[in-house]
C-alpha cells in the first residue's frame, strides 16, 4: 500500500507551468531511451536522463507528496512523537449506504455533470450519501490541535483540513531544532532523512494555505 497526498484547490498558474515543463522532459527523455536498441551502449545514459527527468518531476509536482506504507508508519509516529497527531479520540463510524442504493449510483453521483437547468440527474439519496461520506472523511475532533492520527493510517480519500494542518504546526515550531532531529534519528527502523522531513513540513505549509490535502 502506497499513501499519496494531493493538496486540495486549484493549482497555482506557476507550479502548474513548471510541472507541465517537467512532463513535457520526461516524456521526451523516454521517447529517446526507447527509440534506442536493448543492446544499444548509450541506451545506459539514456536511462540516466529518464531518471533524471523522472526525479526533476517529483520536484515540480508540489501538490503531491508519497510515502510507502512503512514510511507513512514512521512519519506517523514521528508527528505523534512531536504532538502534531490528535490521538485521544474515537473516530466516528464509517457511513453506512443506504438500503436501495447501489455503490454505482453513488460513483455516478460524484461524476455526473450538470443538467442545462443546473441539476443532476441522478438519485437524490445517492447526493445525501455523498455529503455524508464527505464529511466522514473529513471529520476530525474539533476539541484536540494536530491531524486527526486514523487519516494515516488508510488511503481512503481522507481529507486533512487547513485548521488541523495549522495547529499540527504550532505544536510542531515548539520544538528547537535539535529536538526535531533527535526524534528523527530516533525513528522506527532507523534515522529519517532530515531532508526529506523539510519537504514534508513545507509540503504541510502549502497545503494549509489553500485547501488542506487529501490521502489517497
Amino acid at each position: 500500500m502506497t499513501f499519496d497526498m494531493y493538496i486540495k484547490g486549484a493549482t497555482p498558474k506557476q507550479e502548474e507551468a513548471l510541472y507541465q515543463a517537467a512532463c513535457t522532459a520526461f516524456d521526451a527523455a523516454v521517447d529517446e531511451r526507447n527509440a534506442l536498441p536493448a543492446a544499444n551502449p548509450q541506451r545506459q545514459e539514456a536511462q540516466r536522463k529518464v531518471d533524471a527527468a523522472y526525479a526533476r518531476l517529483q520536484e515540480a509536482h508540489t501538490s503531491h507528496f508519497g510515502l510507502n506504507n512503512y514510511g507513512m508508519s514512521r512519519y506517523a509516529d514521528v508527528m505523534d512523537r512531536l504532538n502534531m497527531l490528535a490521538t485521544a479520540y474515537e473516530p466516528p463510524s464509517w457511513p453506512e449506504l443506504p438500503h436501495g442504493l447501489t455503490w454505482e449510483e453513488v460513483d455516478a453521483a460524484g461524476e455526473a455533470p450538470e443538467t442545462p437547468d443546473g441539476t443532476l440527474p441522478v438519485k437524490a439519496a445517492a447526493l445525501d450519501y455523498l455529503h455524508a461520506l464527505d464529511a466522514h472523511l473529513s471529520w476530525h475532533p474539533e476539541d484536540l490541535p494536530g491531524i486527526a492520527a486514523h487519516k494515516f493510517t488508510s488511503n481512503d480519500g481522507w481529507r486533512v483540513t487547513p485548521k488541523e494542518i495549522e495547529t499540527a504546526l504550532t505544536a510542531y515550531r515548539t520544538h528547537t531544532g535539535e529536538e526535531v532531529k533527535a526524534v528523527l534519528d530516533d525513528a522506527e527502523g532507523g534515522p529519517i532523512d532530515i531532508d526529506r522531513w523539510m519537504q514534508w513540513i513545507a509540503y504541510l505549509e502549502r497545503a494549509k494555505e489553500r485547501e488542506g490535502f487529501e490521502v489517497h
